[in-house]
């Protein structure tokens, strides 16, 4: 799922409707479960790919260096091969996966503080209701 798609879900999700505030307060511990799950999944596959990632770097580092079934054609020194290393394009594009990863647990985690919040938010306003037509909650 896209940041743009997940944001929207998120804003849909976080709209509380005031003619029914009883069914918004029980489904928020739907919605938090919602995000906490996929915040976990998100988590599980941060780490299937960061662990592909540790894969990918030594293999680039024994074809640099020269040991793989098909070496690099050149002899690299210290620099040379750290160099090749952070340039080469299979390591960027698992580092970019990895960042974006990153960046979506980050925004869940952040996604997740909101939804705690929101019960506060519609008990507050529920409070705030009976205030105004003079009653007690």
């Amino acid at each position: 799922m896209s940041f743009d798609e997940l944001n929207k879900q998120i804003e849909q999700d976080l709209k509380i409707n005031l003619t029914d505030l009883a069914y918004e307060s029980a489904n928020n511990a739907l919605l938090q479960h919602k995000y906490i799950k996929m915040l976990t999944e998100t988590k599980v596959k941060y780490r299937q790919k960061w662990t592909k990632h540790q894969q990918t770097k030594k293999d680039r580092y024994m074809y640099y260096n020269g040991h793989a079934e098909k070496p690099y054609e050149y002899e690299l020194d210290s620099a040379g091969m750290k160099f090749h290393m952070a340039g080469d394009d299979q390591i960027i594009k698992e580092q970019n996966e990895l960042f974006l990863l990153e960046e979506k647990i980050k925004f869940l985690e952040d996604t997740c503080a909101v939804f705690n919040n929101r019960g506060y938010n519609i008990k507050s306003t529920m409070s705030w209701l009976a205030f105004q037509s003079g009653t007690k909650l």
